[in-house]
């Protein structure tokens, strides 16, 4: 587990889902209780596809949704993966822009309005 100077730890573990593995990540408060956590499916592949980030609204705005990302882009190097990618919804320019500052970049979009966005590690 990795401590954060503010308040909470990481933790990860990779799990098989149907048929599948999935890298999930922790963030946990000095209580133990999960505050945040970042689902990657794929991982068994070259790259991984984060299909889950939630903070919970008490941490939000405090650098925890990053921390998960750029926790899971060092996992990501170390197991030689090449690129991480991410779905994000068009009016969420929030999320867009935490993205876009650590270096994802759009693919393409959908008419469902969503971006698809990418990054080489």
């Amino acid at each position: 587990m990795e401590s954060s100077p503010f308040g909470y730890s990481l933790s990860s573990l990779v799990k098989t889902v149907d048929g599948g593995q999935m890298l999930s990540i922790y963030a946990v408060d000095n209580d133990r209780a999960v505050i945040a956590t970042l689902d990657i499916h794929g991982w068994e592949r070259e790259g991984g596809w984060i299909c889950w980030l939630f903070v919970e609204d008490k941490w939000r705005r405090m650098g925890v949704a990053k921390t998960l990302l750029l926790y899971a882009e060092k996992l990501a190097k170390e197991a030689s993966k090449p690129a991480l990618a991410l779905t994000v919804f068009t009016e969420n320019a929030a999320a867009r822009k935490l993205y876009e500052s650590i270096g994802y970049v759009v693919c393409w979009t959908t008419e469902k309005d969503t971006i698809h966005m990418s990054k080489h590690l």
